[in-house]
């Protein structure tokens, strides 16, 4: 089951009023939880979702530099 399936999966399966969807790779900041339960109390009722943007450490590798030098992460603006 791919990526895509899952989260339809979850969304089906869930009785949540909210569901955060994050990668297995991603370290959220201690504070992402209280950021979100703020935006959905102030605009939740007119909003269907939120996205979050994803802070990129700074490439130390080959590899990284060549990521960022292709801006293949910005390419949604999802990253700062």
């Amino acid at each position: 089951m791919g990526a895509s399936s899952s989260r339809n999966r979850a969304l089906e399966e869930s009785c949540a009023d909210w569901l955060i969807f994050m990668d297995d790779d991603v370290e959220p900041h201690t504070c992402v939880l209280r950021e979100y339960v703020k935006e959905i109390r102030c605009r939740g009722a007119h909003a269907s979702g939120f996205v979050g943007c994803s802070l990129l450490p700074p490439a130390h590798n080959v590899l990284t530099k060549a990521v960022n030098m292709s801006h293949l992460t910005f390419f949604w603006r999802v990253a700062q």
